[in-house]
């Protein structure tokens, strides 16, 4: 779902093909730096580990980089967790200082995040526009959430 969901926002926004193919990569390879730590669900069913998790970008980023990736694929990694307004982790970039391709997979998460508590009944589809239209100024890039509709949502609840 996260592809799709992506996809759909590269799409919107006329992202090169090149650009891309470099977030969908980075995509596949998101979370390596949770495999360093052994069990990925740990930080899952674990609050202390919550904050914890977020250095898994940096260890991403490492491995990454280690291994000859491309710079900018290693750089979204890295920054995948940063929050528009400059207050996410780890470097507190802020707006257009974090890579677009960071700021999709942020958004798509969180979306895709939002679809499966919809089908499990914790939330509406009016409560994650909502979510999503508060936290616009603070989490996301101002300029991707005119494509989040209702409608939208939907369509993934039903693919």
């Amino acid at each position: 779902m996260l592809i799709r969901i992506s996809e759909d926002l590269m799409k919107w926004i006329k992202l090169g093909s090149s650009e891309g193919e470099k977030v969908l990569r980075a995509i596949d390879l998101l979370d390596i730096g949770l495999a360093v730590n052994g069990d990925i669900q740990v930080y899952a069913n674990n609050y202390e580990a919550h904050e914890e998790r977020f250095n898994h970008t940096e260890k991403g980023y490492s491995i990454l980089n280690a291994l000859g990736e491309d710079k900018s694929i290693c750089n979204t990694i890295l920054s995948h967790h940063e929050l528009y307004d400059g207050t996410g982790m780890p470097r507190g970039l802020k707006g257009e200082e974090i890579p677009i391709a960071s700021r999709i997979i942020h958004l798509s998460s969180v979306i895709a995040d939002g679809v499966i508590d919809i089908q499990s009944g914790r939330l509406t589809v009016s409560d994650l526009i909502s979510q999503i239209k508060v936290d616009r100024v603070s989490q996301f890039d101002p300029e991707l959430i005119p494509y989040i509709t209702n409608e939208w949502i939907k369509e993934f609840l039903h693919k």
